[in-house]
Formats: C-alpha cells, sequence, structure tokens
C-alpha cells in the first residue's frame, strides 16, 4: 500500500515501511536545527477585481467565481454534474460556440464558472448569470436524477495513476477532508432528493450577487465588454 506523505512543497509518495524509516531521518534532521529561527510574517490582504486582460489571441477565457455560505452536502456535486453536461455544455458551448466550458463547487465556500477558447465574453457571463433561474426551473424525474447521480460518481471516482493519486491525497490534506468527510459527501450524493437540488439556488444567487470576473481574451472583445471591469490591462503589465 503507498502512502502519500507532504514534505516541503511536493508530495511524495512512500510504503508504510519506506515513510517510517524516513520519519527517523527527518527526526534526527530536526534535532540539530538550531531552537531559534528567524520568523518572516507575510500579510496577504484580498482584492477583488474585475479584470480584463488584454492579449494578441482571438478568442476568450472567461471566468467568473463568487462565494456561498450554506453548508456543503453531496447534492452540489450531483447539481454540478447537471450543470457542466447539460446547460453550460448546450449554453456555452453548443450554442455559444466555446471550445469547452467547465465549472467547480468546493466544500469551502467556493463556486466558479469558466469558458475557455470561447467567442463570447458578455454572451457567456449572461449565462452565468442565469444559471439561478435554470436551477429553479428543473424538474427531474427519478430517472433523471439517477443519471446526474450517476454522473457525480463517476467524477469523484476517477482510475488514477500513483502520482496522481499522491496529488489527490495532498488535496485532501491540506483541505482536512478525511475518508469519513469523503464517505459522508458519497452517501449524500446518493441520498440527493429533487428538493435537495432546487434549495441550492439559494447558493449560488449568493455566490453570483458577490461574485468576481476575469477574461483573459482579445482586445477588442475586452473592449465591447468594457462595463464588466473595473480593471483593464495588457496581459504583460
Amino acid at each position: 500500500m503507498w502512502i502519500a506523505s507532504i514534505y516541503l512543497e511536493n508530495s511524495i509518495l512512500f510504503t508504510k515501511e519506506q515513510l517510517d524509516r524516513l520519519n527517523i531521518i527527518f527526526d534526527d534532521f530536526y534535532s540539530m536545527l538550531p531552537e531559534k529561527s528567524n520568523v518572516i510574517t507575510e500579510e496577504f490582504k484580498k482584492s477583488a477585481k474585475n479584470e480584463g486582460l488584454k492579449a494578441p489571441i482571438d478568442v476568450n477565457y472567461v471566468a467568473r467565481a463568487g462565494k456561498y455560505s450554506c453548508k456543503y452536502t453531496g447534492a452540489f456535486n450531483v447539481l454540478s454534474n447537471c450543470l457542466s453536461m447539460d446547460y453550460l455544455w448546450q449554453n456555452v458551448r453548443v450554442h455559444g460556440g466555446a471550445y469547452g466550458c467547465m465549472m467547480n463547487i468546493d466544500p469551502f465556500g467556493n463556486i466558479g464558472f469558466t469558458s475557455y477558447r470561447d467567442p463570447n465574453i458578455t454572451r457567456t457571463n449572461d449565462v452565468y448569470s442565469n444559471v439561478v433561474e435554470y436551477i429553479k426551473s428543473l424538474s427531474f424525474t427519478d430517472e433523471d436524477l439517477l443519471k446526474y447521480k450517476i454522473g457525480a460518481f463517476g467524477s469523484s471516482q476517477l482510475i488514477m495513476h500513483v502520482n496522481e493519486m499522491g496529488d489527490l491525497a495532498r488535496t485532501h490534506y491540506i483541505r482536512g477532508l478525511d475518508y469519513e468527510a469523503r464517505c459522508k459527501i458519497r452517501e449524500e450524493m446518493l441520498d440527493a432528493t429533487m428538493e435537495d437540488i432546487l434549495k441550492l439556488a439559494d447558493s449560488f444567487e449568493e455566490a453570483l450577487n458577490d461574485s468576481v470576473i476575469c477574461v483573459l481574451g482579445n482586445a477588442d472583445k475586452i473592449k465591447e465588454a468594457k462595463k464588466l471591469f473595473t480593471e483593464v490591462r495588457n496581459l504583460n503589465k
């Protein structure tokens, strides 16, 4: 069995026996360090911006993200699968002409949408804005709901190479998602009802009302959408 351990800024994979031996080496190393060390403290100030980044390209990459405050449940995963496979795919990819689109919801209150190689900016942002009404209009049959649950499970149970398993273990460690927490999310995905899905519209509305947008794209297209931005600059500045 491989175990992922985190040292410095990389994840390294060990067997249990190798990890035990390495811990002894590190304990000896730490014991040789001086008791007092200089500590440098950096203060990071959060700054929300709506940015347009002009680049010498013909397409755009449109990202918008915000935060919600309710408790995360597995129902978010089921809804995410629905939005990604149906709503975003149809409106941003098929009808909007973007090369692709995706979204992300995490257990720490973040909801984000992105498109890539997208000919549009304002139109895509409108699609993001209208997601709340789309969620409120949903009416799944039991068969529909099962389909989205299966899709959500498929996305969370990927076959991975050992190095990918290490990266995922590091992410779980940093986020504090232990095995029990992940099992609970899977159970909530299985038990999600149509009512659970509809309730999440409020979380999306909260996130979008206090969201920020960032676009990397064509200078002329960014100029056309200038009302969306508080700051526009060239990518290299």
